[in-house]
């Protein structure tokens, strides 16, 4: 039993979140979600309240029961779980993300965790590629990210600090066409074609897409919104614009000349 936060162990698994090489999975339920993702644990801690007999084997290992006051040190919420797993972090690459079939999502600037944990359910929830994020989004692996995304984190391939420029070139060469949405003068997404594989761009909550990605997109797409309502959060957004595609038929887009396939 670990009583004290001030603990040896403690102590060092707090600077290692801090320094982002692991992150905390919150509560039993996400902790074997991330057990069955393949994700490996540096610790499970637990309280009186839990009994640990089925997280060892998921996990792989003996969880170790803390003091309440413990755990308090690494959950988000102000009522802490009964049991924390201190995962170490893993990615995927861009171009092992827009190789993969089904739509993919570029995030630039989304700060809020929530925000970007919502994305996330909503491309497991199409059978999307995965979830790419530019450098000043919000950290998938935020417990508020986590929550969020109900668990689609853990499971969704995933990309941080991702130049777009360099994404546009692997999501060509991917034969994707790069798809992003604007308040106006871009096509009504409702009528017009959508193509077959896309990379999905998506902006901050406040100011949207930057200009040097609008310069990017081979597509505009507008939803089409009552007035005096001008735009969507970006969760929102991102599930209207997945879903009308899924639902719909694509055409095929031809071939980038420079070697991309479809």
């Amino acid at each position: 039993m670990i009583e004290s936060p001030r603990n040896a162990r403690v102590q060092s698994l707090l600077r290692e979140r801090q320094e982002g090489r692991i992150f905390v999975v919150e509560g039993e339920k996400f902790v074997l979600d991330a057990a069955a993702a393949g994700f490996s644990f540096e610790e499970i801690f637990h309280d009186a309240g839990v009994k640990p007999g089925r997280l060892a084997r998921l996990s792989g290992q003996k969880p170790t029961p803390v003091a309440r006051e413990v755990l308090a040190r690494f959950c988000d919420a102000k009522t802490p779980q009964h049991v924390v797993g201190l995962a170490r972090r893993k990615e995927s690459s861009a171009p092992e993300i827009l190789a993969r079939p089904g739509p993919a999502v570029y995030l630039e600037g989304v700060q809020d965790p929530g925000n970007v944990g919502a994305v996330a359910r909503v491309v497991e929830a199409v059978g999307g590629a995965g979830l790419l994020v530019s450098e000043g989004s919000a950290d998938f692996f935020h417990p508020r990210a986590l929550r969020g995304s109900a668990g689609s984190l853990l499971r969704v391939p995933a990309a941080s600090n991702v130049d777009m420029k360099l994404a546009a070139e692997s999501a060509h060469d991917a034969g994707r066409v790069i798809c992003g949405t604007a308040g106006r003068g871009g096509e009504d997404l409702f009528s017009a074609e959508l193509p077959e594989r896309v990379l999905w761009v998506f902006g901050s909550e406040g100011a949207g897409l930057s200009s040097r990605i609008h310069r990017l997109l081979d597509r505009k797409y507008t939803i089409p919104l009552a007035a005096p309502v001008e735009s969507l959060n970006v969760a929102v957004a991102a599930g209207v614009a997945l879903f009308t595609a899924s639902r719909r038929p694509a055409f095929r887009t031809p071939a980038p000349p420079d070697g991309g396939h479809s």
